[in-house]
């Protein structure tokens, strides 16, 4: 998704009692999916974004003119940097009639985000971004210029408040945690043994190797939010010309890959994603095969396997990712070795797996 997409946001039109008439019931909203609650004066109408298909849109008219919209994109890009590329943008006028003086970063229940108005010939709009758990909450309301601004945006945006987690009460713990609570990478490692207290799993690390700070490159990879590095080890090739030896476990939060629709995903769904969209720092690797099922310690695991590029001067190498959903996350082991009999003595490790 470009930054221009994440920018289209289009109001819905239709037909409602004049500006001033309606027979308004404010009450709170609660849209736990969405991970967010929000005080309204009337129902709003849910429909996904058609600019945005993983966006819900929840819309109300204020008057036959006049409307504001509510989308709950889950996007897990850093809120640092979006927000910032949204608040410049502002600033440089690349959006029609921003008021420059409107422009500012705020706080919503801890959670940073951006605000600005445009006023244009015939329409007057305000924008407000607010970035929490994984998604971004984006107010839009739009009036005729010639028109004073809506007195009830400010109580709506301000009635704003943020589910913790976005999950339904059904669902699994998902990121952030609170101090001190249990997290997907809570684990410790001794001698070759690490055992993670969230998964409930035990896994003794191939001989030779041992936990290490990850490279930058593969820092790359786990780098987005609701991502979690549990052990990294590697390993240096027999030739220079070949690719790093490399054991690493992830865990990914399923709700940030697909959101609403992650229930009922397999490891399968997530390594077919990533032969869509391959991780940075991976762009190099060849899908080798199908992705395929397999049961280890208990579990319905999945593979899927792959070769470095043979294009001239890249490495050479071959690499192995087994992923499992687990407690609402992917769980991954990823193997990397500089040739295919290494490669197996380091899956031959998944044999101490333990849950």
């Amino acid at each position: 998704m470009t930054m221009r997409q994440f920018c289209v946001l289009l109001l819905v039109a239709g037909q409602m009692p004049a500006y001033g008439q309606q027979a308004w019931h404010w009450k709170e909203y609660i849209y736990e999916r969405d991970g967010f609650a929000v005080t309204l004066p009337q129902a709003p109408n849910p429909h996904t974004d058609p600019n945005l298909p993983s966006a819900t849109v929840y819309t109300i008219h204020l008057s036959v003119e006049s409307a504001l919209s509510i989308r709950a994109l889950p996007d897990p890009r850093s809120c640092t940097d979006t927000l910032g590329q949204l608040k410049s943008g502002a600033l440089a006028g690349k959006q029609p009639g921003v008021d420059l003086a409107s422009v500012k970063e705020i706080s919503v229940a801890g959670y940073s985000g951006v605000e600005y108005s445009t006023h244009r010939p015939d329409w007057n709009t305000y924008e407000r971004y607010v970035c929490a758990n994984g998604s971004y909450y984006i107010f839009t309301a739009r009036w005729p210029s010639d028109k004073v601004r809506p007195v009830v945006i400010d109580r709506i945006v301000g009635s704003l408040r943020l589910l913790g987690t976005g999950a339904a009460p059904s669902d699994i713990v998902q990121a952030p945690f609170k101090p001190g609570e249990t997290r997907p990478d809570s684990g410790r490692v001794s001698g070759r043994e690490y055992k993670n207290e969230f998964f409930g799993f035990a896994y003794t690390l191939p001989e030779g190797y041992a936990a290490t700070t990850p490279s930058p490159e593969f820092t790359k990879f786990i780098e987005a939010p609701n991502s979690f590095l549990l052990i990294y080890s590697s390993a240096s090739p027999s030739d220079a010309r070949k690719i790093t030896g490399l054991v690493a476990i992830t865990a990914w939060s399923a709700r940030s890959l697909w959101w609403k629709d992650w229930h009922g995903k397999t490891g399968g769904d997530y390594l077919t994603k990533l032969r869509t969209v391959a991780p940075p720092g991976t762009r190099y690797f060849e899908a080798a095969g199908p992705v395929r099922e397999r049961k280890i310690a208990g579990r319905i695991f999945y593979e899927a396997d792959a070769v470095a590029s043979h294009t001239s001067g890249m490495l050479q190498g071959f690499q192995a990712n087994l992923a499992i959903i687990e407690r609402g996350f992917v769980l991954s082991f990823i193997f990397q070795a500089d040739t295919r009999k290494n490669l197996d003595g380091l899956l031959d490790s998944m044999n101490s797996l333990k849950f």
